[in-house]
């Protein structure tokens, strides 16, 4: 699936999902990213239903305070719409995968022809979804945000025992957006010195350029950030991006 992953040079990953509802929306998106030189675009595959509560709140500088159920449900896309934006990035030379959050919306994926998973933070621990995704057989991009260096060891072995060698990690701070002070990219470091058999990079939510690029110059195989065509615009990653 990784045809523009390189041995001499960071891969770069434009993550759109969350940044729109609409087929034309994504394509403007695609079409951004690719003029800017990126490798790859990722989506979020979710459903409300199986994602949050409808008591779930969140309170956070980029959404306010909120319902996460209806926030989910007012982002969430269908499988039409995942087919059209994944072909039309395919069309593009681009590399393209998303985030599910549910074992359904790996079927989902599978169905797409999808050719690795990206596992967001929020399920870096979730030892029985890493084994579901591991045996799909396609590789992980794994974000450690919130994790002890214990549990990213046990969610490594998870994924290994279940037959999965196929694997990155990226170091992640998960505040939206993560400011400066609390970036810590030795955490990144640290992660090289304890899995020197996996490629580690950066999962970035800050709002300038700066972290990726210091993270590039630390050693980072892999730089995922939000990606828009307006900071302005209407909904919550798009201020991030």
């Amino acid at each position: 699936m990784f045809r523009n992953y390189r041995p001499d040079r960071c891969y770069i990953i434009a993550e759109i999902g969350g940044n729109f509802t609409t087929f034309d929306q994504a394509r403007r998106l695609i079409d951004e990213a690719k003029a800017s030189g990126v490798d790859a675009v990722k989506l979020q595959t979710y459903r409300a239903e199986t994602l949050s509560s409808r008591n779930a709140m969140f309170d956070m500088e980029n959404t306010g305070v909120t319902s996460q159920f209806e926030l989910f449900r007012k982002y969430e896309i269908g499988h039409e719409l995942h087919e059209a934006v994944f072909r039309y990035a395919e069309e593009h030379g681009l590399d393209w995968f998303s985030s599910p959050s549910h074992e359904t919306d790996v079927d989902l994926l599978e169905k797409c022809g999808v050719g690795a998973h990206k596992v967001g933070s929020d399920d870096a621990v979730n030892i029985p979804f890493l084994r579901y995704l591991a045996k799909t057989g396609k590789p992980i991009i794994l974000s450690t945000g919130m994790s002890t260096l214990d549990e990213v060891r046990e969610s490594v072995a998870a994924i290994k025992e279940a037959g999965n060698q196929k694997l990155i990690l990226l170091h992640a701070i998960t505040s939206y957006p993560t400011h400066p002070e609390n970036v810590n990219l030795r955490a990144m470091q640290t992660m090289m010195e304890a899995f020197p058999d996996l490629d580690v990079g950066y999962s970035d939510h800050t709002l300038t350029p700066v972290a990726s690029l210091c993270a590039a110059a630390m050693g980072a195989r892999v730089i995922e950030r939000h990606f828009t065509y307006d900071k302005a615009a209407d909904g919550p990653d798009h201020m991030l991006s």
